[in-house]
């Protein structure tokens, strides 16, 4: 088993994360969206923040085999957003979701 790694990347409480399957990224929820960090080194840095959610995320997951990202909120909405391999803007639609979930 590898050994505990510790992050500080933030002063502020946490609902929920979730790391790809590589560990390379980390999404985070906070408050309304969901932040993603991509190893960098031996740190996490901030890349992109997924938004659409009207109230607090309350949770998030990473799929193993796909790197699609499943989130739900206090509001009961739930997104099936953007896969891992597309982070940038330019390869997703505005508001980063790929379709809500019933």
């Amino acid at each position: 088993m590898a050994a505990p790694e510790v992050h500080h990347l933030f002063h502020h409480p946490i609902a929920d994360h979730s790391f790809s399957a590589d560990r390379q990224t980390l999404a985070v929820a906070h408050e309304n969206n969901v932040e993603l960090y991509a190893r960098s080194g031996g740190k996490f840095t901030l890349q992109d923040e997924l938004k659409g959610h009207d109230k607090t995320v309350t949770s998030v997951d990473i799929a193993p085999s796909s790197g699609r990202i499943v989130t739900c909120s206090q509001g009961a909405s739930s997104f099936d957003m953007a896969p891992l391999g597309c982070l940038t803007r330019a390869c997703r639609k505005e508001p980063h979701i790929c379709g809500r979930l019933s």
